[in-house]
């Protein structure tokens, strides 16, 4: 499902993903347990961004946390920078009515 956090592994190989948008635009977050760098002992959860910003966590619920935070920030700034887009492409030129025809 998207829009969501989906579960997925059991037992030790356990994670979650998060998928909104499509296409160009499109936001993917992953969160999974397991052994902490240079700590063959302990458990960890990893969080990640498209495949980057790959992040250490102590709980699971920190891990969704951070992700959402960052997935608020990103998603506000696209909207204000595509709104911007927008209104300038839109905006009559000396040869036309738009630039969006």
């Amino acid at each position: 499902m998207r829009h969501d956090w989906t579960r997925w592994g059991r037992g030790d190989c356990e994670g979650y993903g998060l998928e909104i948008g499509h296409g160009n635009v499109r936001f993917h977050a992953s969160v999974s347990r397991g052994k902490a760098q240079g700590d063959s002992d302990g458990w960890v959860w990893w969080s990640s961004i498209n495949g980057i910003c790959r992040k250490e966590h102590t709980t699971l619920e920190e891990a969704m946390a951070r992700v959402e935070f960052e997935l608020r920030i990103d998603a506000e700034q696209f909207a204000r920078d595509y709104a911007g887009y927008k209104a300038l492409r839109e905006q009559p030129t000396e040869t036309g009515p738009s630039r969006l025809a």
